[in-house]
């Protein structure tokens, strides 16, 4: 009947109803799990940072312990294990980082000396690490961005579970955190790769014009995440970055301004010691640190101004890069 009907279609518009405020509350239940972190202490965080160029270090024992023609997919999937394992361990259990540590050190050098013979002296080491020094494209600069991105991918995924310690995640306005470590660890080694590190000879109109390209790949795929956010109504943490902004505008961003006023050598240390004190100094003597920390979001600027302002400071890791 029609009563049946109108009864029907109100008792759908309110489960609908009630579906959109579950899915609101859900939604700001994940927002909170993301906000209001005040990281932990130093120590920890460099405990735990310290994990992954001990874990090269032993994956690379291992691999040459078994380096033979029968041993290539053993020492591979062995090497994957000493470097993967380790770092999650030691993002799940920071507490136990000092552990961790130890119980690599002691693993590699057994390895090493189960293969003592096959160690170089210590004339042909240096030899060996002067050769290294000089190529065009240095072996330790591809581990340490490998090995650094490996744990970037470890913490983005681990950071969405409880395992993961809040302590590690993001700070809200101060402090230290592993992510927040791992963000500048991210631009310091664009910066160790960019055009004005590899060819700071280069014209600057022409290197400009290398930093402009390669950043549009970045500029397209934060654009392509601020859309898909959007579309998903994927919860937001707006006091990160700001409401539109994401980090890969910041690392093409950083790219572009860098390279319009281009630093190298001791010109770009002393730009960077001078760029983040001078920051420092205009934040806490302009009032530009309430702003940033309490204005309303009224326009676009105001809006993104965590995004925007940040790339100073970053800009100061960059330099410090190309260093």
């Amino acid at each position: 009947s029609l009563r049946t009907r109108v009864v029907s279609w109100r008792s759908i518009g309110k489960d609908s109803r009630k579906g959109l405020r579950m899915g609101d509350e859900y939604k700001a239940a994940k927002e909170a799990f993301y906000q209001g972190h005040s990281g932990g202490s130093s120590l920890e965080i460099q405990l735990i940072t310290a994990v992954a160029p001990i874990s090269l270090f032993l994956s690379q024992a291992v691999g040459i312990s078994l380096s033979s023609p029968s041993g290539g997919p053993v020492a591979a999937l062995l090497a994957t294990l000493c470097t993967t394992l380790p770092l999650y361990a030691s993002f799940v259990a920071p507490q136990h980082a000092v552990h961790i540590l130890a119980a690599q050190l002691l693993a590699a050098t057994l390895v090493i000396f189960g293969i003592g013979n096959g160690v170089r002296s210590t004339a042909r080491a240096m030899e060996s690490a002067a050769d290294v020094l000089n190529r065009p494209h240095k072996p330790f600069l591809v581990s340490y961005r490998g090995t650094m991105m490996l744990a970037t991918c470890l913490a983005i995924l681990a950071v969405d579970f409880h395992a993961f310690p809040r302590r590690l995640a993001k700070t809200e306005t101060f402090g230290v955190s592993l992510m927040d470590a791992g963000v500048g660890s991210v631009l310091l080694s664009q910066a160790t790769v960019s055009p004005l590190a590899r060819k700071p000879s280069t014209a600057m109109p022409k290197r400009f014009l290398s930093a402009l390209l390669s950043s549009t790949p970045l500029l397209l795929i934060g654009s392509v995440r601020l859309w898909g956010t959007r579309a998903a109504d994927y919860h937001e943490h707006a006091s990160e970055y700001g409401v539109h902004w994401n980090f890969f505008f910041t690392l093409a961003g950083v790219s572009i301004l860098c390279n319009l006023a281009p630093l190298t050598g001791w010109r770009a240390a002393m730009g960077a010691a001078a760029l983040s004190v001078g920051y420092e100094c205009v934040l806490k003597a302009t009032g530009l640190e309430d702003w940033v920390l309490n204005a309303a979001r009224v326009d676009l600027i105001s809006a993104n101004r965590e995004g925007m302002l940040g790339c100073v400071g970053y800009a100061s890791v960059f330099y410090a890069g190309v260093a």
